[in-house]
């Protein structure tokens, strides 16, 4: 059974291919559903024993924000020269203050309270208000000198602030819109304590309101997962779209460009053995799609550990700015965006050279040359060309240009050298094929290959696999004290391939 399945699967058609790859998208949509929506129920249940708490503390939270800004408010009032001095003064001098002390107290948002009265050292009123309500805030008015300090200072008088319950549920909802009136909910008895060594107060309260609690999700749930399904169909779609003109532009173009003189059969229609066979007959397409085949490994590896990291630290960025929206906060995830722009341009430029786009490969050669021969340093840099661009096809001036880049690169950092030469010719071979021979060689250093060389050190690596992709070769002869010299020798299509 397992070899006639074998067989039945190199005789199908791209047709049924394709059909069996619907199915296997449709499939994994489902699947990919399924197990989300598996995941949401599990960790919906998990949650939702902790909304209560969360309510509860988000509560909390609202009211000690109210508490601060109401206490801070009245305290930096109370912490002014004027306050104290009417504060402590006498019936007679008490009369010359009173204008100043009004204008004073007309600063305090009337929207925060009802009513208010000042009592001095011996419970005499000395200034009253608005109206008194049950809901009562008590604020010790101590000092300690001229300093306002609630807490350990000394106590000449007593401030009462009357709190009208709308008002303060319209000032609750305005910090938080869940916040809402209840008729038979337990009532706020007190307002919290905001643990602060300045101020030290009490509060006497009878106001029934309460956090309303999350709205029912379960219609949000349904529309949720309906557009959540439907997203994942059009992704399964987008996929295949992908996958579908890959496959034709790698495969299936590719063949019928090559055979539509002497095929005029449906290539949906032809099995994959027949494919095959052709796609075999085609070397040059074959080398191309090693190289962009090595070219995506490496994008992927590098979007992988470079721009992921940097988007990672982006996110952290914008959590921070989230929980606490500081200047520092908000630079640094400034900092983050510009990295994460010039990794993209770099990423851009590496993919692609803008001068090898520009002025072709041996115009970027000279300016390569000329650009290290303006640059500080001992070493002086040569170019003898005997090529001209039109006999190198794209990939391959790509790949000579990266290896000409990073081996000038790495004589600079590394040879201590104080001069070196790129050479490059075309040689025809016996056998009607064409070799391009590029060299490069400088005076310096050199290493021990068994001692300095690693794997990836120096870019070497890099610069063999970019060779090897194309079916070249790449040679690396060097020895301390004795320089080093990189030989690439590429095969190159004829030019009427």
């Amino acid at each position: 059974m397992f070899f006639d399945s074998r067989a039945k699967g190199k005789n199908k058609t791209l047709r049924s291919v394709m059909s069996d790859l619907d199915k296997y998208i449709i499939a994994s949509a489902f699947l990919i559903f399924a197990l989300f929506l598996s995941g949401t129920f599990i960790i919906q249940n998990q949650s939702s024993r902790h909304i209560e708490e969360t309510d509860s503390i988000e509560f909390e939270s609202t009211l000690r924000i109210y508490t601060l800004n109401l206490v801070g408010q009245i305290s930096l009032i109370a912490s002014s020269t004027t306050f104290l001095e009417y504060l402590r003064s006498g019936a007679f001098t008490r009369k010359s203050l009173e204008r100043d002390f009004y204008e004073l107290m007309s600063r305090l948002p009337k929207k925060n309270y009802a009513g208010l009265t000042i009592s001095n050292v011996d419970n005499e009123i000395i200034f009253s208000t608005g109206e008194v309500t049950e809901n009562i805030v008590t604020l010790p008015l101590c000092y300690v000198g001229d300093n306002f300090n609630s807490k350990f200072g000394r106590c000449v008088g007593e401030m009462q602030i009357y709190i009208d319950g709308a008002s303060l549920l319209n000032e609750l909802i305005k910090l938080n819109q869940r916040i809402q009136y209840c008729d038979n909910c337990h009532p706020i008895e007190s307002l919290p304590d905001i643990h602060s060594e300045l101020f030290k107060y009490h509060s006497k309260l009878s106001l029934y309101i309460n956090i309303r609690p999350p709205k029912d999700g379960k219609y949000f749930y349904a529309i949720g997962f309906t557009v959540l399904f439907t997203i994942i169909l059009l992704i399964s779609l987008f996929l295949r779209t992908m996958i579908l003109k890959v496959l034709n532009h790698y495969i299936i173009e590719p063949i019928t460009k090559i055979t539509s003189s002497v095929h005029s059969a449906d290539f949906n229609n032809a099995t994959l053995v027949e494919v095959l066979k052709i796609q075999q007959r085609n070397e040059v397409l074959q080398a191309k799609a090693i190289a962009e085949d090595k070219q995506n490994k490496w994008l992927a590896s590098e979007l992988h550990d470079e721009l992921g990291a940097q988007l990672v630290s982006l996110k952290w960025s914008l959590q921070a700015i989230e929980q606490n929206n500081s200047a520092a906060n908000l630079t640094t995830a400034k900092e983050n965006l510009n990295r994460l722009i010039s990794l993209v341009k770099n990423f851009i430029a590496e993919l692609r050279p803008e001068e090898l786009e520009t002025l072709g490969l041996s115009k970027s050669l000279d300016l390569m040359v000329v650009k290290r021969n303006n640059q500080a340093g001992l070493c002086r840099y040569k170019l003898t060309n005997q090529t001209k661009d039109e006999e190198i096809s794209g990939a391959f001036s790509h790949a000579i240009y990266r290896v000409c880049q990073e081996s000038l690169t790495n004589i600079a950092k590394h040879s201590s050298a104080t001069s070196a030469e790129i050479s490059m010719h075309i040689e025809w071979l016996s056998n009607n094929t064409r070799i391009l021979e590029l060299k490069v060689r400088d005076n310096g250093n050199g290493f021990s290959y068994n001692e300095s060389f690693k794997p990836g050190g120096h870019g070497i690596d890099s610069m063999k696999e970019r060779v090897i992709s194309l079916g070249g070769v790449f040679q690396l002869l060097t020895e301390p004290g004795a320089g080093t010299e990189i030989l690439v020798m590429l095969p190159l299509p004829l030019p009427f391939e």
